[in-house]
């Protein structure tokens, strides 16, 4: 999903929309979602400011257990939803508090929050714990996001001393340490030509976003 196709299902206008073709539905079973749509499209006098189309690709991703007949609960799952399957790069600073998470968003982001009761000040036993347990879960999306990023970096780290022995004719191959074996201390076992023969190289990879190091 594009950036502005997220923005557009990250709305009050998909998330309604949603949530009135998932109380329609239980009115017309065995009906197909596009087709309870154009039902609710006649019946809905405020119709035209929801978003069906945004509602269809939402539908795929909010569980079909959401409480639709609960606004606030559905509303909520939604969200917890939407940044489980999209990531959107503001999920960085939720575990900032929500006062600093607020202002990174746009205005129609910031009242789906609103409308959610997310925003409500006092918070609600409920609330505090909707935003810890989605704190915890940017945290893990983060923890698997500098992981993925290492292992890319390793792995041409990998590729690199691959070739760089075979032009040497050293006959020997790397070996990924940070794989076979996490306590090594090192991420990569390479090998350099020594006097009388091959001696071990150790390889500790560091990346960032922009690039790579590597360090012996």
């Amino acid at each position: 999903m594009s950036a502005a196709d997220f923005r557009r299902a990250f709305s009050m206008g998909a998330f309604e929309a949603l949530r009135l073709v998932r109380i329609k539905a239980a009115d017309f079973p065995g009906k197909e979602f596009h087709e309870i749509v154009d039902v609710v499209r006649v019946v809905e006098a405020d119709g035209a400011a929801h978003d069906f189309e945004a509602a269809v690709g939402l539908n795929a991703i909010v569980a079909q257990s959401a409480p639709a007949e609960d606004a606030l609960a559905f509303y909520r799952d939604c969200i917890a939803a939407s940044i489980r399957d999209h990531r959107p790069m503001w999920i960085r600073t939720i575990p900032l508090g929500r006062r600093k998470f607020v202002q990174k968003l746009e205005g129609d982001e910031q009242q789906c929050f609103a409308s959610a009761g997310l925003l409500d000040d006092p918070p609600s036993e409920l609330t505090i714990t909707w935003w810890d347990r989605i704190s915890a879960q940017t945290r893990m999306m983060g923890d698997e996001s500098k992981m993925i990023q290492a292992r890319e970096a390793e792995r041409r780290s990998l590729a690199f001393e691959a070739a760089r022995m075979v032009k040497l004719g050293l006959g020997r191959t790397p070996v990924w340490m940070s794989i076979e074996d996490n306590t090594a201390g090192y991420d990569i076992l390479s090998y350099d030509q020594g006097n009388e023969g091959p001696v071990a190289r150790v390889l500790e990879v560091k990346s960032t976003v922009a690039s790579l190091f590597v360090s012996t």
